[in-house]
Formats: C-alpha cells, structure tokens, sequence
C-alpha cells in the first residue's frame, strides 16, 4: 500500500461514520449548553464531578474500559447475536480490557499534567494549547501507535511474527497513517469540548469523544479483514 492509498483509507473510515460523528459533536454541544444555562444539569454534572475526583484515575480506568471494551461487545450481542453470549463475546472483553485500563490511567495523567502545565483555566489561548499538545504531540507520538499496535497484535493472537511487524515501515503506511488521520477527523473537536469543560469533568466528557473514536477503530479493522490482510 502507498502512502496515497493508507491516507484514502484514513479518510474513508471517518466519512464513513461522518453523521454518527456530526451527532455526537452535536450531542456534546447540547450537553455543554445545557451545563452552562440549566441548573438542574449543574447540579447533575456537579455529582458526575464529584465522583470522578472522589475515585481518582480509577474512574478513568473503569469509564475507558466499558465503552472501550464492553459497550462494543454489548451492542454487538444485542443487534447481531439476538441477545446470546458467545466464549468469542467474552474473550473479546478479556483481551480488550487491558489497553483501555491502562490508557484510562494515561489519560487520566495527561488531562492532570495538561491542567497544572497550562491553567485549570478554560480561555481560547489555554483551550488551543492544550488541544494542538494533545493532538499534535501526546496522539500521534503515543497513544494512537500505542493503541493501534495493540490492535494489531491481538488480531494477530500476539504471536512474534506480529510483533515484529508493527516496527515496520509497512506497518506505518498501511494501519498506524489511516487511524491517526481518522483519528484527527474525531479527536480534534472532540478535545475542543473536553478542554472547555472544568477538570473534573473532563474525563468524562472524554469517554463520550472514546465511545465512537472505538466504532472509528473497529471500521479500520474490518476493512483489513474484507481484504484479507
């Protein structure tokens, strides 16, 4: 694959889901609106805070894992499956949960460390640094290869032949391009929203942002595995 065709793919996966992702901005908009004109929302968010800063990066880790890992298989059980569980089913929430517990605890850092480096506060300035660091820096450098390999390497059943792959130049062009691009697509207005909103809230604005960045992911995947790779 050349660098053309791994950035068409790219860009295929998220017009692919381009309504999806336009009613999720939509839906975090009403949301934002709502925490700022509407009191009895106030109140909400305040528990919704409250809770995060009361279990630390544990809500991070628990939050990253349901919608990473087990909404997916949810969804997956109750529209295709007739509501019937499958061992595929479970081992897919198995070998899911590692990556997300731990980039909910990196995540959970990264928004920490993006608060005391730039100001809790939430003007255009603050809000602009944070979202190009975020996107610029901490996506392309770590999470999206981190995440991405991952990926591949349980597609692959972690054997070693894999994991030698993801060290490639191929596997740069062919996966690691297409899931950052696609990711830009989504995480770049939605860290916009994540940024506006107080630390405490943060996380889980964020998880709303995961949920469909993870539908983003699994078009990616099957796309490799309609072409037999």
């Amino acid at each position: 694959m050349t660098i053309r065709e791994a950035i068409f793919v790219g860009f295929r996966a998220a017009r692919a889901n381009v309504l999806p992702g336009l009613l999720l901005q939509g839906i975090m908009a009403c949301i934002l609106a709502l925490y700022l004109c509407h009191e009895g929302s106030q109140a909400f968010f305040r528990l919704v805070g409250e809770s995060r800063q009361e279990l630390g990066p544990v809500f991070a880790m628990v939050a990253y894992t349901f919608s990473g890992a087990l909404l997916p298989e949810l969804m997956r059980i109750f529209l295709f499956q007739r509501a019937r569980v499958t061992a595929e089913n479970i081992k897919s929430v198995l070998t899911m949960a590692p990556i997300w517990i731990f980039m909910g605890s990196v995540v959970d850092v990264f928004y920490t460390m993006q608060n005391h480096w730039f100001s809790f506060e939430s003007g255009f300035t603050t809000v602009a640094t944070k979202v190009l660091v975020d996107q610029l820096l901490y996506s392309p450098l770590f999470a999206t290869p981190m995440i991405t390999a991952y990926f591949t390497l349980r597609a692959g059943g972690f054997r070693k032949v894999v994991f030698a792959s993801v060290f490639r130049c191929r596997f740069f062009a062919e996966t690691l391009l297409p899931v950052q691009l696609a990711s830009w697509m989504i995480w770049f207005p939605g860290v916009t929203f994540v940024y506006i909103m107080p630390p405490a809230l943060q996380i889980p604005f964020a998880v709303l942002v995961h949920t469909f960045w993870v539908l983003i992911l699994s078009t990616i995947s099957e796309r490799g595995r309609g072409d037999g790779k």
